[in-house]
């Protein structure tokens, strides 16, 4: 009786653990997580990056308006 167990469970476990599913699945949430990270860093640098072109327009205006002018912070194209 026990050996007609172990053989049937043999023959049964890759229906009990499907495998390429929890690979599959460990994969897709460690890409997330990854991809959850870089954006959060990207995010942080585009505001660093931001606060530092605003506090340099902000030097440069000391006598006019505190606010940085949209057209110093826009990058215009050109045409020829």
């Amino acid at each position: 009786m026990t050996q007609i167990l172990s053989t049937e469970t043999v023959e049964q476990e890759h229906h009990w653990l499907n495998y390429e599913y929890e690979e599959a699945q460990v994969k897709i949430d460690l890409s997330d997580m990854v991809l959850e990270h870089l954006v959060d860093e990207l995010v942080s640098f585009l505001n660093d990056k931001n606060m530092q072109k605003c506090g340099s327009f902000m030097d440069q205006d000391d006598n006019e308006d505190k606010e940085p002018r949209v057209q110093e912070l826009i990058d215009e194209p050109d045409f020829a």
